[in-house]
């Protein structure tokens, strides 16, 4: 561009003449006169003609109309682009905004009282978090409706008790006592019907008998088990066992010429019945 011109537009502009007049004034395009007047320093004040003025006066009934009771204009007003500096009415905290802001009733929020606000907000969530842990603690939790309960009766200790559930014992010790005492009942009804030779193991059985099941002739699994969380040992259905041909509870003893290998789960169907033998095949009778 010829420096004549250039020299016009910036002594136009010192004269306070709009960018936006100056180009129509010399019929150049808006963004050169605006690019020489920046690359001179002179791109940042107001020009006095009548359309800025009223922009101006537009920007502060815009403030009253809609921003009336939250912020107020202090300074920095150059266009509608650029940002201004108002002051919070509730706090009193001054901070940047862009002068579009007037134009919307969408309210202006102060980053002083925001966080002022969060902070109040956060402590009252402390004080209703202890409010309500002070409450628990001191009130009973009720766990199920008494309509759920069931009445029982222990078995072992005669003892009255309520439960979600059908139950026979109150607790795992009443439990545990019944299945000893079966226990040592099984034993006494051993040494009653003979001698018991405490040499037999299930070790000893798997290798006698080759680890075969003699009720079904399917092979025995000593891996087929496992732990729960509670640490208690549960075997499948292939699990060996010692199994009484004649069962204790029939007068059968507990010695070398009454025992067999037998799967845990077809032993548990046997229990304390016979076994017929026809044709050299086992049969159980269910």
């Amino acid at each position: 561009m010829n420096s004549n011109i250039v020299e016009q537009i910036l002594q136009l502009r010192r004269n306070n003449m709009g960018m936006r007049t100056i180009s129509k004034e010399l019929n150049i395009s808006y963004n050169k006169v605006k690019y020489h007047c920046q690359k001179h320093n002179l791109g940042g004040f107001i020009a006095n003609n009548p359309t800025v003025d009223n922009a101006f006066e537009m920007f502060l009934v815009n403030i009253k109309k809609n921003h009336n009771k939250e912020v107020e204009y202090v300074s920095g007003y150059i266009d509608s682009e650029q940002p201004v500096l108002v002051r919070c009415l509730k706090c009193g905290d001054e901070f940047n905004r862009a002068a579009q802001f007037a134009r919307k009733k969408r309210k202006v929020k102060c980053l002083n009282c925001e966080s002022i606000k969060r902070i109040e907000r956060d402590q009252r969530n402390k004080e209703m978090n202890k409010l309500r842990k002070l409450i628990l603690s001191n009130v009973v939790k009720v766990t199920s409706s008494l309509r759920e309960l069931k009445s029982n009766r222990c078995v072992e200790c005669d003892k009255h008790f309520y439960s979600q559930r059908k139950v026979l014992y109150c607790s795992k010790r009443c439990s545990k006592r019944k299945e000893n005492r079966r226990k040592e009942i099984k034993k006494r009804k051993a040494r009653m019907n003979g001698q018991v030779d405490y040499s037999i193991t299930i070790e000893k059985l798997i290798q006698k008998e080759k680890n075969v099941c003699y009720l079904c002739g399917g092979q025995c699994d000593v891996n087929d088990f496992n732990t729960n969380d509670r640490g208690s040992f549960i075997v499948g259905h292939n699990y060996p066992s010692i199994e009484h041909v004649v069962p204790i509870a029939k007068g059968g003893t507990h010695t070398w010429d009454n025992v067999k290998l037998a799967h845990h789960y077809c032993n548990s169907i046997k229990r304390d019945k016979k076994i017929i033998e026809d044709t050299g095949q086992m049969v159980l009778i269910l």
